[in-house]
């Protein structure tokens, strides 16, 4: 349990790192390039998760062979020869699909990107290192997971915050110092895909012993292709779900709107983004309990987890939904900006946080090693909900998506999520519903409403000031309201004075 507590703090703190220095840096990119630049990396995150569809389940099915390795199932060779196979396939779909975005990139400038004063030309060349990027992070992922399957949380993190810090932050004396085209800052995004690349895989080597001599073989994957084939099944449904309304309304809206579109999602996404290294750092030791047969303590790992997710979601989703406008304002310091999309943020943000709760219950699947269920309930989510999305992002713009995004994920978590943890634990579903996650939600949310309603008008650091003490006061209110939150943080406080003594 204590690796576990050193894994979980680890993922959490480099993540947070990586989110908010990345968050942080956007004002100073938009007021470097512009807004109609920054659509363009809008447009690039966008990509980058719908080429992330050709994963096809190798990643996570990687995590879980590794965790299966560590409970003892599975030799070294065994392992050894499953991620030859898979640099293989990520290495030759990685030139492939990058290099066709390289040769279209002319097409996508003139046929699909709204722009205004970004020359064709410029555009071109971004679009073009869109595409070297693309193929070379694809691979850098397969290495992330293999570290995350080790439970090397640590090296991976600080691995992480450097490149973060080099990515986000030097990348703007570039910009300051040598040029301020948005063609300056694709190239250096590009070149430092490279060096991601190279660091991730010597990190990845040295950590897993053996696999010199071993080369890849495709019947590596046999044992578990019906697992990795449900994966890719998921990874497709969801990855088309999430990305559909941006692809659309980077067609149909201009790149400056576009831009302010990104802004919202940018920030709601640190609702999710935060939820993930939670769960990812959960997640093979879900496995490992389950492979050990260690029911009792699984249930433990996953209320306890629960816990901690719904005051992780509660404190940050419920800036965005009850303070969005002042959260906006404080970020970018631009108040008719903040004014016009505020009400995005609040609505994508709510609909994180049924995301992530959904994304918990997978994991309970993910564990057992049969996500049938899961994805069942994801392709009749997809016909239902796949040409909503489009319609609503055809007519009513990025509100439409929007909505669109809250309601499908609330009907998902409420019609199927709670029926599958009922078929995954008996008898547990109605406890963990109330005291797991709506006592730790509202004990957020409403700490979150009562300042809203009666916010004071101040200025961009007084606004950051209260935000502070908002969500300091939500996090108490909510670690209150959890029965298991209470005697972790007793737990993490006697710790800590007997570390002071």
């Amino acid at each position: 349990m204590r690796s576990l507590r050193r894994g979980v703090a680890a993922n959490m703190a480099g993540q947070i790192y990586s989110v908010g220095i990345n968050v942080l840096m956007v004002p100073a990119y938009i007021h470097f390039m512009g807004m109609e630049a920054y659509g363009l990396v809008g447009f690039f995150v966008a990509l980058q998760t719908w080429f992330a569809l050709l994963d096809a389940g190798v990643s996570p099915t990687l995590i879980r062979e590794l965790s299966r390795y560590r409970a003892g199932e599975l030799t070294t060779d065994a392992v050894w020869r499953f991620i030859r196979s898979a640099e293989c396939l990520f290495a030759v779909l990685g030139i492939v699909c990058g290099g066709l975005v390289v040769i279209l990139r002319g097409t996508v400038v003139s046929d699909w990107l709204q722009l205004e004063t970004i020359e064709p030309r410029s555009a071109a060349w971004c679009v073009a290192m869109m595409g070297l990027m693309l193929g070379l992070r694809w691979l850098s992922g397969l290495y992330r997971s293999g570290l995350i399957g080790m439970e090397r949380f640590a090296l991976l993190n600080a691995c992480q915050v450097g490149l973060s810090t080099v990515r986000s932050v030097v990348v703007l004396a570039v910009l300051a110092f040598v040029s301020n085209a948005v063609t300056s800052f694709f190239t250096y995004q590009a070149c430092l895909a490279v060096a991601e690349l190279l660091l991730l895989r010597l990190l990845f080597t040295r950590t897993l012993p053996g696999g010199g001599a071993i080369g890849p073989s495709m019947a590596a994957f046999r044992p578990v292709l019906r697992f990795a084939g449900a994966m890719a099944a998921l990874s497709i449904i969801w990855g088309v779900l999430a990305q559909t309304d941006r692809l659309i309304l980077s067609h149909v809206i201009s790149m400056s709107a576009f831009g302010e579109y990104s802004l919202a999602t940018v920030a709601a996404g640190a609702v999710a983004i935060l939820a993930t290294p939670f769960t990812q750092a959960l997640q093979p030791r879900l496995v490992y309990l389950a492979a050990s047969r260690a029911n009792a303590d699984l249930a433990d790992l996953y209320r306890r987890g629960t816990q901690v997710l719904s005051w992780i979601l509660g404190v940050v989703a419920g800036a965005a939904i009850f303070l969005g406008e002042q959260v906006l304002f404080a970020w970018t310091g631009a108040p008719e900006v903040a004014e016009r999309i505020a009400g995005l943020l609040a609505l994508y943000a709510a609909g994180n946080v049924f995301w992530a709760l959904s994304s918990l219950v997978f994991q309970l699947q993910y564990a057992s090693g049969n996500v049938r269920r899961h994805v069942v309930g994801s392709l009749a989510l997809a016909v239902l909900w796949g040409p909503l999305i489009v319609i609503m992002a055809m007519h009513y713009g990025a509100q439409g998506a929007a909505w669109t995004w809250l309601a499908g994920n609330a009907v998902f978590f409420f019609a199927w999520m709670l029926g599958t943890q009922r078929a995954m634990m008996p008898g547990l579903t109605a406890n963990w519903l109330l005291r797991d996650v709506v006592a730790v939600l509202l004990g957020c949310f409403a700490a979150y409403a009562l300042i809203a309603w009666r916010v004071p008008s101040l200025g961009r650091w007084g606004t950051l000031l209260m935000l502070a003490g908002a969500a300091l006061a939500a996090g108490a209110v909510g670690g209150l309201c959890g029965s298991h939150l209470r005697p972790m943080a007793a737990a993490a406080w006697r710790r800590m004075m007997r570390g002071n003594a």
